[in-house]
């Protein structure tokens, strides 16, 4: 039986000013930098369901995602785990570990199968001596990543219902979403109710509930594999 919090009666409008919705995807890399990874980088098909980083690893090496799509994960306490971020084609991530080689607090697990290519820590020191240019798109980067992973936090802790979150969820990939129909726009990656769960906080039960209710008041279809949500879930 879902939680009082999990429970929602209301609406379908967004808790609180949609502007103030930040992005926790972080952006696409620059032409530079996806160039380096392309002349230096080693590529590697991954497998779905494969662990790519382990919680408390130290890395000597990042990662740029070619195809596919992975997730960052953090446990709590209980052991539990929730999804905090994503990363999608175009995007590079595990740079500030790699540099600093602390043991890392998360996990990287591939939700699909993917093309990563992959750098040692040693390359990059010597291409920004090289080119010291890219220095600033290495450190915008390595923040933007940190700051992705504090964003699941601003988006969701802060709101009651699971049908409140959920909405906030489609607001932050309003970027990313490609329209496909007249108001309707298809989610650029497929998650499970159970994934879904894990990034807003909410029971597997409890996120099927809803998104039949959804379905049913018509702001969300699925076609096969994909995904597609009513623009109206944006406005």
């Amino acid at each position: 039986m879902p939680t009082t919090a999990e429970v929602d009666e209301g609406g379908k409008g967004l808790v609180g000013d949609k502007a103030g919705l930040t992005q926790w995807i972080d952006k696409p890399v620059n032409f530079s930098l996806r160039n380096f990874f392309y002349e230096a980088g080693t590529m590697q098909p991954v497998r779905k369901k494969t662990t790519l980083i382990r919680e408390r690893d130290s890395l000597s090496c990042f990662y740029y995602l070619e195809q596919g799509l992975v997730a960052f994960y953090l446990n709590n306490k209980n052991g539990e785990s929730r999804i905090v971020s994503l990363s999608i084609p175009g995007r590079a991530f595990a740079i500030g570990p790699a540099l600093d080689q602390l043991p890392v607090a998360f996990s990287v697990v591939a939700l699909e199968n993917c093309e990563i290519y992959r750098i040692h820590r040693e390359q990059l020191i010597e291409k920004l001596h090289a080119e010291p240019s890219l220095c600033v798109e290495v450190v915008a980067n390595a923040t933007a990543r940190t700051r992705s992973l504090c964003e699941a936090a601003n988006i969701f802790s802060n709101l009651y219902t699971s049908r409140e979150k959920v909405l906030n969820l489609f607001n932050s990939l309003e970027e990313i979403v490609e329209e496909v129909d007249d108001g309707w726009y298809a989610l650029p990656f497929s998650l499970s109710h159970t994934q879904i769960g894990q990034i807003i906080g909410a029971s597997r039960i409890t996120v099927c509930r809803l998104f039949q209710r959804l379905k049913q008041e018509g702001y969300i279809r699925s076609t096969g594999q994909r995904q597609f949500i009513h623009g109206d879930l944006l406005n």
